[in-house]
């Protein structure tokens, strides 16, 4: 159970679907619920929930300023206070319980990819996989999706977020499945990368300076160390393997330094994971902590209508 001293209260306004108060009791626990029919301001004025001279602090990050002003023009007398990453910094940091649910989510993941293997193979479209992943994930105890499956075969998988679409696997296509359950309200994150039918040795080449980097890269993680570290030891990896592969014809100097690597690997290392999948927290001058909880997911994306590749690639 996570506890927080504050000199201050502070206020969450929630936006939810209309729910009765017996469905809500199903799903929130230890909190006094109260159904409200006008605006937030007019129930929290109804109920007294608010009294003279009160220290209250909102996160102005996420507030509008014409919420701001309506906010001090109904309640004058509340001394209100900007306050900044409170939720996000105690979200950061997982208890027991919730490490649980989020093992709980990655079993199931893990589970439903070790089932949907086998249906990789010529002929099956990327929305198939997608459909039957979200169908195993209820039948293996998820709630459903952590997110839409991102299922990519052939050129498709050098776009990083790409949607599932009716496009046919063929023999020869590397095939990225980024997917999750969601459990317990937690979110699994795992991506995966297959070859329909033989890999060759390009195949193999890239897959193993991604695989290498990602070990790499867990390696290093520990508390104490901060996010730009952790994607440094990404990108130094990966920069060295597509050195490797002649995909990038300079020094590593200047390949670092010109961030030439960014052609092919343009995204962070990783991001926080929890009751979102991109949870929330700060990234910047941030020390791991124990408690939390990240994901690791290098990769190398080769356009192959990019001139400056060869075409072999």
């Amino acid at each position: 159970m996570k506890t927080i001293s504050l000199k201050i209260c502070l206020l969450l306004l929630l936006s939810l679907t209309f729910c009765s108060k017996d469905s809500s009791k199903e799903q929130v626990q230890n909190a006094k619920i109260t159904i409200i029919s006008n605006s937030y301001f007019d129930e929290l004025k109804n109920h007294k929930l608010l009294s003279s001279k009160m220290n209250i602090g909102f996160e102005s990050e996420h507030m509008s300023f014409s919420y701001y002003e309506s906010m001090i023009t109904n309640f004058p007398k509340i001394n209100w206070i900007s306050t900044n990453s409170i939720v996000e910094n105690l979200a950061a940091i997982k208890d027991n319980e919730e490490i649980e649910s989020l093992k709980t989510a990655i079993e199931i993941t893990d589970e439903v990819f070790t089932k949907i293997i086998p249906e990789i193979k010529q002929g099956v479209t990327e929305k198939y996989i997608s459909t039957k992943i979200s169908y195993l994930f209820k039948m293996n105890g998820a709630e459903g999706d952590s997110y839409e499956s991102i299922i990519a075969g052939g050129p498709r998988s050098a776009l990083p977020h790409a949607r599932p679409t009716d496009r046919k696997f063929e023999k020869g296509d590397f095939i990225v499945m980024d997917f999750g359950a969601l459990y317990n309200g937690y979110h699994a994150d795992m991506t995966r990368t297959l070859v329909v039918g033989k890999p060759t040795n390009k195949h193999t080449e890239i897959y193993d300076i991604v695989l290498e980097a990602q070990e790499q890269t867990i390696k290093f993680i520990k508390p104490g160390v901060t996010w730009d570290q952790v994607h440094q030891v990404t990108v130094d990896e990966i920069s060295k393997g597509l050195i490797k592969l002649n995909l990038l014809k300079d020094s590593y100097e200047n390949v670092i330094k010109n961030e030439l690597y960014k052609d092919f690997f343009m995204h962070r290392t990783g991001h926080w994971l929890g009751l979102d999948v991109h949870d929330v927290g700060e990234y910047e001058n941030i020390l791991f902590e124990p408690g939390m909880v990240i994901t690791v997911e290098p990769g190398i994306y080769i356009n192959a209508l990019d001139s400056k590749v060869e075409k072999k690639w």
